[in-house]
């Protein structure tokens, strides 16, 4: 591993041994005052995009905050509430891939619903496990949430991936519907779509 991998990897450690947090060490600032942010939102937050002048991310003092530590700026600003509206959120859509999955006709289809669920579910658990310091930081933004292009374009591709094997299941079922208007069994086919 790199050596600012494993400074990252030491000073979590070390960090979380100590009673006092070193602000100026560059491994554990940002980690400290992400902590700091989510507790000073408190149930309900400071408000959205806030002019507070107690906001640790309107002073500047949460590092990339766009990106990686997104979820300290919806803790201070919206709340545990709206931490757990985000939390929520995501694990809909994780759950939306899995039932996607068992609901696909194909193993093809299972197997990309399935490492769609996993990427997105794995990527939450990183980005919160970091910012609530129970991780050490690894630079993995929220999905969906973070502004990084090439996230997008990660997301981009699986989308494409998804629609391709959506696009081929109601290829075939768009085929089958005109085999049977073709064969005079439109009337079986509207009762099998309707069952």
């Amino acid at each position: 591993i790199e050596d600012y991998q494993r400074k990252r990897i030491v000073d979590f450690i070390e960090g979380n041994k100590s009673e006092e947090v070193d602000m100026t060490d560059a491994g554990t600032y940002q980690q400290a005052y992400a902590v700091q942010a989510i507790g000073s939102g408190q149930l309900t937050g400071k408000g959205l995009n806030n002019n507070d002048t107690s906001s640790l991310k309107n002073a500047g003092y949460i590092a990339e905050a766009q990106n990686d530590f997104i979820f300290a700026v919806i803790g201070e600003e919206l709340g545990f509430t709206g931490g757990c509206i985000t939390i929520f959120l995501l694990f809909l859509i994780v759950l939306e891939c899995i039932i996607v999955a068992v609901r696909a006709k194909n193993f093809e289809g299972r197997l990309i619903c399935c490492g769609v669920a996993i990427y997105i579910g794995f990527q939450t658990f990183i980005n919160i496990g970091v910012v609530s310091w129970i991780l050490p930081n690894t630079g993995v933004p929220l999905p969906f949430l973070a502004v990084v292009l090439r996230r997008f374009l990660h997301y981009s591709q699986l989308w494409e991936l998804y629609s391709m094997s959506v696009f081929s299941v109601m290829l075939k079922e768009m085929m089958t519907c005109l085999q049977m208007i073709l064969e005079d069994n439109f009337l079986l086919y509207i009762l099998l779509y309707l069952h």
